[in-house]
């Protein structure tokens, strides 16, 4: 029998409530829905598009209670369901350390958007994740840098073409100066631009834990067309999440 089937019939059972009262469903079953339906998208387009937009409808402003902490990344969790288990443990832990966790386990998030393509559904969460499309990653400030200037150049040309020791002397301490001048501003603009590039690191870092994250249930070549589910497929829903409600607007 597969897990996921026995965790459905004992739905009806009492169960620890940590939402507000509402239509709760077990996401269990509601993620076995979701495999079915896209597993079944039929030939026609007609039918793939309805089956879709009745997923989307049914699942978005929905909310999940997660059993793992979720990367703060748009990358999130995946799920590939052509590998003996689905679930790669060192790649999500991987991603845990460089983005840290957006959702925590026992948090509830809101899926935001539910996406079928050719072989992969998406279950975004709280906005599925920093990282997308405008998102600015990046957290090196590039400083300003002064070149030299023509005052200096003339310098080193006098320089070069001087036969006098004294006035080489005194063009010498005059490029010094003029050198010194130029390497404190542009240690000024290092020093500006370390301190601007660890306030940005700051912001996508708290952007990250405000993103959201996303699961991505992944398949090979495509969604296959079928209804029933193999046991590995099954058996690793639980480590997604315990319980679904219909979000408040």
């Amino acid at each position: 029998m597969l897990p996921v089937l026995r965790y459905i019939r004992e739905a009806d059972q009492p169960q620890q409530k940590i939402l507000s009262a509402g239509n709760e469903v077990p996401v269990y079953c509601s993620l076995l829905a979701i495999l079915v339906f896209a597993a079944s998208l039929a030939a026609t387009r007609l039918t793939a598009q309805d089956a879709t937009s009745a997923l989307e409808s049914y699942f978005s402003g929905r909310q999940v209670l997660v059993k793992i902490d979720m990367p703060g990344s748009q990358k999130g969790v995946d799920l590939r369901f052509n590998k003996p288990s689905p679930m790669d443990w060192k790649e999500y832990g991987s991603r845990i350390k460089q983005f840290g966790p957006a959702i925590q386990k026992g948090d509830t998030a809101r899926i935001t958007s539910f996406v079928v393509k050719r072989d992969i559904i998406e279950l975004q969460l709280d906005c599925g994740g920093f990282g997308t499309f405008g998102d600015d990653s990046n957290t090196t400030v590039t400083p300003k840098t002064i070149d030299k200037s023509d005052y200096e150049k003339e310098l080193e040309r006098q320089i070069a073409n001087s036969t006098d020791d004294d006035q080489r002397r005194r063009l010498q301490r005059d490029l010094d100066r003029e050198r010194s001048r130029r390497e404190r501003q542009n240690a000024a603009y290092r020093r500006d631009a370390q301190i601007a590039s660890q306030m940005k690191a700051q912001q996508v870092s708290g952007n990250r834990l405000r993103g959201g994250s996303r699961f991505n249930l992944r398949w090979s070549g495509s969604i296959p067309r079928t209804n029933s589910l193999p046991q590995r497929s099954c058996s690793c829903l639980p480590t997604i999440s315990s319980s679904l409600q219909r979000g408040r607007t």
